[in-house]
């Protein structure tokens, strides 16, 4: 046995185990089986980018496309580039955000037909702080994907 073998075999028996079991942001994002479990890692998530002062539709697009439906994607990309713009975060429906959002989120009256599903998103701990959005969402490629963000009521 030549002295190059071994770490070919290493080498290939890495790749079987990756296309057998994926890499670990596929199964962070791929994962999500339900809508409301979606919808808690998304916020839990895109809040957190917020406070650490990132912006998450740029700096980690990869990871908007595990949680936002391609068409929503589109759709907020032509708004960004409009003359116009966008008013207030889409996400949050918000010009900003409160400090509890991230650690306060609770997804209820999710109702599922068939491929698409709708809930409601509450954000926030407190009455001066709680923020209610309704979502739609659609069974796309892997999992469960935001398609429509509308501003509730608190």
């Amino acid at each position: 046995m030549n002295s190059l073998s071994a770490p070919r075999e290493a080498l290939l028996a890495c790749v079987l185990l990756i296309c057998a079991f994926g890499t670990p942001a596929q199964a962070s994002t791929s994962s999500q089986t339900t809508p409301q479990a979606t919808l808690t890692a998304f916020y839990h998530w895109y809040l957190e980018e917020l406070a650490k002062n990132r912006d998450p539709l740029t700096n980690d697009r990869a990871k908007i496309e595990g949680y936002v439906s391609k068409g929503l994607i589109r759709e907020i990309d032509k708004i960004i580039k409009s003359p116009d713009g966008l008013e207030e975060d889409y996400f949050i429906s918000a010009q900003d955000y409160m400090k509890d959002w991230s650690s306060h989120i609770v997804v209820s009256d999710v109702q599922i037909k068939g491929k698409t599903a709708s809930a409601i998103v509450t954000l926030g701990a407190t009455k001066e702080s709680t923020w209610r959005l309704a979502l739609n969402l659609i069974n796309e490629g892997d999992g469960w994907k935001i398609s429509k963000v509308n501003a509730g009521h608190a």
